[in-house]
């Protein structure tokens, strides 16, 4: 008899894993996008590559489930997502091992003021290196801005 399991979980501004390295706790904190990759990362400089890829609709009309996928071939040490709608701009820190695949599923929630949303995924590569991806959503104004001014 086998048994399997399901996991499921929304992601949410919150550390999940911990770092691969030495990192600046401060990088949960971030408000921008560059500030929390400076936290975790240092003075590396990511590099725009089409070996990283976020898989996601352009539209989202709920801002409340936001689902993506996150993509890469690249033997890595982390992975870690960024927006930059939200006060804190960090939303996930995946620490890999040499047996990992990058192929992971989200589902994320983030304020909206009507404006396009745009999702940073960075991928701390073996060789060193920081590689990146962009994509830009356009999300349905409304969502959780009153969740988070309740915080």
């Amino acid at each position: 008899m086998q048994l399997g399991a399901v996991a499921a979980f929304a992601l949410v501004p919150y550390p999940l894993t911990a770092a691969p390295t030495t990192y600046d706790v401060k990088f949960w904190e971030a408000s921008t996008v560059p500030h929390a990759i400076k936290a975790l990362y240092g003075d590396k400089k990511p590099i725009k590559s089409d070996a990283v890829k976020i898989i996601a609709y352009d539209f989202a009309a709920n801002n409340r489930k936001i689902p993506m996928n996150i993509v890469s071939d690249l033997s890595a040490k982390s992975v870690s997502l960024f927006q930059d709608a939200n006060p804190q701009s960090a939303i996930a820190l995946w620490t890999l091992n040499e047996h990992s695949i990058i192929d992971f599923q989200a589902r994320v929630k983030v304020q909206s003021k009507g404006v396009p949303v745009t999702f940073t995924v960075i991928v701390e590569a073996n060789d060193g290196n920081l590689y990146y991806a962009t994509h830009s959503i356009d999300v349905a104004k409304g969502g959780c801005i009153d969740s988070y001014s309740k915080l």
